[in-house]
């Protein structure tokens, strides 16, 4: 008897769990939130995940040089432009345009280890600010900038939508 209802307890606060995970995965913000994402909230299994993308190409790009600051839009559809190339030293800012939050980070989903001395679990430390990481999650119309010091070509992706993907390309 004990057995039985301890197996119906278990059932019943794992489709619990379940359907808070399908609530909250479908929910959609409509204004910027303070709920931030942190390298604490990532699961053993998504630090071990295969990449879904390559962390560092040697393929070229023919869009200009930028001599400047860059913006790169956060939409619906990813980043715009979705490959920008700029000199050492540069620095790239992604503004979120969409109503969805967004949390720009180094490839490759979900370490984000790519850019040298990147990586999601250094998003609560003092070195914070070095990395090619928002380590939060970014509202509609809220920025966040990096200046690349690196040269080589750095691919990125949005974190809470890890199909959108960039390109930068530091010369």
């Amino acid at each position: 008897m004990k057995t039985r209802l301890l197996q119906q307890l278990q059932l019943l606060i794992g489709l619990i769990a379940v359907l808070l995970l399908v609530v909250a995965c479908g929910k959609a913000p409509s204004t910027p939130t303070e709920d931030v994402t942190t390298a604490s909230d990532i699961t053993p299994a998504e630090k071990t995940a295969e990449p879904a993308m390559t962390a560092k190409t040697t393929k070229t790009t023919t869009a200009p040089k930028a001599t400047g600051p860059v913006t790169v839009q956060i939409t619906s559809s990813g980043f715009v432009p979705e490959t920008v190339t700029v000199n050492a030293g540069d620095k790239v800012e992604w503004t979120n345009k969409h109503t969805v939050d967004a949390w720009v980070a180094s490839a490759v989903h979900p370490i984000h280890s790519a850019y040298p001395g990147s990586d999601i679990n250094k998003c609560n430390s003092v070195e914070r600010d070095e990395l090619f990481d928002a380590c939060t999650r970014l509202g509609q119309d809220q920025s966040w900038g990096f200046t690349f010091n690196e040269k080589g070509t750095w691919k990125y992706h949005n974190h809470l939508n890890p199909g959108q993907t960039g390109t930068v390309v530091v010369g």
